[in-house]
Formats: C-alpha cells, sequence, structure tokens
C-alpha cells in the first residue's frame, strides 16, 4: 500500500531535512543532530506520539521535533494526527508510522480501536541458523510461526540469509514454532514488549548432511 499522510486541524508540518546538514543554532547554541527517538503511549482516543531529537552533546537536553516532522502512515486507511500529535482512526486496524526529520527516520507500530485507547505493537526479527561443524549459518525456507496467543497464525518464511521479520504482534507471553522438512521442529517461549525484538532459532538437522 502506498503510505499516505493525513493531517487533522490546521497544523502544517514541512521536512526539515532540507536544512544544510544537520546543525541548527538553538538559543545560541549550535545542536548537531545525532538520532531521534520516537515514543507512543495509549489515550483515551488512539495514541499520543513525541518525536525527541537527540544532539551529540550529551549536555544538550533532548528537543520536541513532533511539529517539525514529516509523519507518514501505512496498513490502514483513514489515520489521521491530529494538532496536539494523537493518532487515531475512524476504524480498527493496524497502522506504521514512519517519522523523517533531517534525514533521521523513526518507526513504531500500533492498533488503532475506534473511540478508544490504542495499543502499541511490536515487531520481531531474527534468524534461522544451523551448527555446521562449527560454525553458525542461516538457513533459508524456515517457517517461522506464532502458536499461541492473539496472534496465533501469523508467520513468515526465512529469507536466504535466514532472517526473518514478524510485524504487527501483540505485546506478551506467547510461543512459536520453526519447521522446515529436513529439521527437527523447533518451539521456543518467547517474552516481547512493544517495539523491536530479536528471536533467533537454532536448528538441527534430522540427518547429518555427511551422510545424505
Amino acid at each position: 500500500m502506498t503510505p499516505s499522510l493525513r493531517i487533522a486541524g490546521i497544523w502544517a508540518m514541512s521536512v526539515i531535512g532540507a536544512l544544510p546538514g544537520c546543525r541548527q543554532v538553538v538559543g545560541g547554541d549550535v545542536f548537531e543532530l545525532a538520532s531521534v527517538h520516537l515514543t507512543c503511549w495509549p489515550v483515551m482516543r488512539g495514541v499520543q506520539c513525541q518525536l525527541l531529537a537527540l544532539s551529540r552533546d550529551v549536555r544538550q537536553p533532548p528537543r520536541d521535533a513532533t511539529h517539525e516532522a514529516s509523519w507518514h502512515f501505512s496498513g490502514m486507511a483513514g489515520a489521521q494526527l491530529s494538532t496536539t500529535g494523537i493518532v487515531e482512526a475512524d476504524r480498527d486496524g493496524d497502522v506504521s508510522i514512519d517519522v523523517d526529520y533531517q534525514s533521521r527516520t523513526a518507526h513504531r507500530m500500533v492498533r488503532l480501536i475506534r473511540g478508544r485507547p490504542g495499543q502499541l505493537l511490536a515487531v520481531v526479527r531474527g534468524r534461522a541458523l544451523l551448527d555446521d561443524h562449527g560454525s553458525l549459518r542461516g538457513v533459508p525456507g524456515v517457517r517461522v510461526e506464532v502458536v499461541s496467543g492473539p496472534d496465533a497464525g501469523k508467520a513468515a518464511t526465512t529469507a536466504r540469509d535466514g532472517t526473518y521479520e514478524l510485524a504487527g504482534l501483540t505485546p506478551g507471553l506467547f510461543e512459536m514454532r520453526a519447521t522446515k522438512p529436513g529439521y527437527e521442529s523447533t518451539d521456543m517461549a518467547v517474552s516481547i514488549e512493544s517495539g523491536e525484538a530479536h528471536v533467533s532459532v537454532l536448528l538441527r538437522a534430522l540427518i547429518d548432511r555427511d551422510d545424505m
């Protein structure tokens, strides 16, 4: 789906990345941008989000860049950003939030429920690995599936280097299973919070590759 941006109210935002470099003069001090941090939390209707700009100078406090950044939503049509930084929608669904500020980006996933507090979601990334005579290598074509909890049935298949990604998961405790013909099925108990988590799995071949 093509990312879209909708702004509620009269707040017009612009991309600051057009400014030369990442240096700004704030109150007479030069602010050199090191990174950005996007944080969101549930509110009465949707989620409240704030983008903080972090300086290379640790003595300088973070700056609130929420009103200066460029916000993009995807995954569900109808998501809106209010003048106070609240993301809400007129329907239920998962929304991917991408924010750009001075060539830096931040990302969060949330679940919006019409007229109710939203929920922060998690993204799980990792690799399926095989111990190949003392050296770990990625295994392609492994099915990694959530087998318990509210997201049971969500699955991904590992790429050529063994990596996978499962997005839009409900934080909490659940089980995952990794399967591929020729390998033992591997179950994992996983506990994650909102944001990004890394979960890799070590596989065992049913038959020694030297004997095949």
